[in-house]
């Protein structure tokens, strides 16, 4: 952790939302390549799943860009509120950001956009799912 929390219990808040919008996404993903995302309309899954492709690709960038500029000194960054941390290494947080995050966030993006480019495919012209 780039800092301590002032209180456990916002931290605890915080991994819960995010094991809800990873969980979210796995069911997204699963429905893209299997039969069970044919019970939904095409348009949303496309929708859903080129969003999903999109967003991560779109962190990754302003992420490795901003951050990069900013460790070169180049740029100043605002940061959102930190009033929940009792102290925050700012540079250790952009550092395990950059090496550590994006790079997923990029993984995440590349295989959504496969999963999505599957289900593209699929629903033009296959009669059935392969997995």
């Amino acid at each position: 952790m780039p800092g301590v929390w002032k209180e456990e219990a916002m931290w605890e808040a915080v991994n819960w939302g995010a094991s809800a919008m990873l969980l979210v996404a796995a069911i997204l993903a699963f429905l893209l390549v299997h039969t069970w995302g044919k019970s939904i309309p095409r348009w949303l899954m496309l929708v859903m799943g080129w969003t999903a492709c999109i967003l991560p690709c779109m962190h990754v960038v302003y992420g490795y860009v901003t951050k990069g500029l900013f460790l070169a000194g180049i740029i100043r960054l605002e940061f959102f509120d930190f009033s929940a941390w009792a102290t925050v290494d700012f540079e250790y947080l952009i550092l395990t950001d950059l090496l550590l995050f994006e790079p997923w966030f990029l993984i995440a993006g590349i295989l959504f956009g496969l999963a999505t480019l599957h289900y593209q495919s699929d629903i033009r012209g296959s009669n059935g799912l392969t997995m």
